[in-house]
């Protein structure tokens, strides 16, 4: 008989990760875990106040009643992405595979804290967080680059830059950076598009939650990439309907983790093999957490993608 449980974890960084909108120092999660007998598939549903996701609140009586027999809806995608990726990682289990259908290298950038974590992997992609003023910003990434010329830079500015301070980082530092993440608030696209004639590249992440708002973006030519969450999509189908309107667009697309456990890390890494998205991705956030609910393998530039399903022994 197949059962439903769901465990509530709370899991702290092992020091608070400074964003343009915010300090985050602790992450509380919930992991579904769907058993057919001895064997367990797992999912993780991991909003982020402020960021992404639904309501806590309502991320937890949607596990919940699903635990009792009642499917969560597009309302809670957190909760969807949860469910479904549990059964998913049941079902591979059961098959004796890998959920992306086959072992490999996921491509990743790390996540880098401060500047001397960043030229620690001199030779690897590393994401930075803003510290909310472009132009100290720009002045950081130049020091970076001179100290490690071939590091490649993503800066995160989380939608807290205003035009006139984005538009002085593309001239002060635009050329170093591979692109910068949401730069301007969700709903300014149009501001985007400028900053894209101006010669910065930009990402999408916030602006982007439902194949309508990826179609405005492309059609008012806002971004050059876009960084998907499959845990705040709604899981493996949602997104892949993005990541196939996306390829479609011609815009590049990067898998993202939200600083939850690696079972979420694992179920986005798994899909990016199977969509054969070349990353580099950004599922190293591992190294962030005091203690975490599984081992996997992984280093400064890849995550390593292997089963029966998602290949981790979870310990919540």
């Amino acid at each position: 008989m197949v059962m439903i449980r769901i465990h509530r974890l709370r899991l702290a960084l092992r020091r608070p990760l400074e964003t343009a909108i915010g300090s985050i120092s602790e992450r509380i999660l919930w992991l579904a875990e769907v058993s057919d007998g001895p064997i367990s598939g797992w999912g993780e549903a991991a909003p982020l106040p402020g960021f992404g996701g639904e309501a806590p609140e309502a991320c937890e009586l949607a596990l919940e009643r699903a635990a009792a027999g009642i499917e969560p809806t597009a309302a809670t995608p957190c909760a969807v992405a949860a469910i479904d990726g549990a059964r998913r990682d049941l079902a591979a289990r059961v098959a004796a595979r890998p959920l992306a259908g086959e072992s490999g290298i996921v491509a990743c950038n790390r996540l880098a804290q401060g500047d001397g974590e960043a030229i620690a992997f001199p030779e690897s992609t590393v994401k930075l967080k803003s510290c909310g003023d472009p132009v100290a910003d720009a002045a950081r990434l130049r020091g970076l680059r001179a100290r490690a010329p071939h590091l490649r830079l993503r800066l995160d500015a989380n939608g807290a830059w205003d035009r006139g301070g984005a538009h002085a980082f593309a001239r002060l530092a635009g050329n170093l950076v591979e692109y910068v993440e949401q730069p301007l608030p969700r709903d300014d696209l149009v501001g985007c598009a400028e900053l894209r004639r101006a010669g910065l590249r930009v990402a999408l992440d916030e602006s982007i939650r439902s194949g309508d708002d990826l179609a405005h973006a492309v059609a008012l030519s806002a971004c050059d990439a876009v960084v998907l969450k499959p845990g705040w999509l709604g899981g493996w189908d949602a997104t892949a309907d993005l990541v196939r309107l996306a390829r479609l667009a011609n815009l590049d697309v990067v898998l993202s983790s939200a600083l939850g456990s690696v079972v979420g890390r694992a179920h986005a890494a798994h899909l990016a093999l199977a969509l054969g998205l070349p990353g580099p991705h950004g599922l190293l956030t591992g190294h962030l957490l005091q203690r975490d609910v599984a081992a996997a393998i992984e280093d400064a530039t890849s995550f390593a993608v292997h089963g029966p399903g998602i290949g981790l022994r979870v310990l919540p």
